[in-house]
């Protein structure tokens, strides 16, 4: 859950970074996209039964790590995107999976019993 704790606090670095940085506007886009993604995405999978939903957060940081191939990227900004996007992978898959079954298993069929 720690690991998801900083994955999101990495989000919300990337919302302020380009005002730091003083990114180009598509560079910006990119960072104020993918920062609210990360941060939503790590805060919800927090939760044990939504672990799972974790693994969206691969998605945005091949994209932090692949698009300075893509847009044309300043250094300081290529070395944020390059990485945010491997630092957010590493604590994605650290995160692991949580209890859920354990606490929430059976469905109705535990209801009914």
């Amino acid at each position: 859950m720690i690991a998801l704790f900083l994955a999101a606090l990495v989000g919300i670095e990337l919302m302020a970074s380009p005002a730091l940085l003083d990114s180009p506007e598509p560079v910006s886009d990119s960072f104020r996209t993918a920062g609210p993604l990360i941060a939503t995405i790590s805060f919800l999978s927090a939760f044990s039964i939504l672990r799972g939903l974790r693994w969206l957060n691969l998605l945005c940081s091949a994209w932090l790590v692949i698009a300075p191939l893509i847009i044309q990227h300043a250094t300081p900004a290529l070395v944020n995107s390059t990485v945010a996007g491997a630092v957010v992978a590493v604590l994605t898959a650290v995160a692991g999976e949580g209890n859920a079954r354990q606490r929430y298993g059976g469905g109705w069929r535990s209801l009914v019993r």
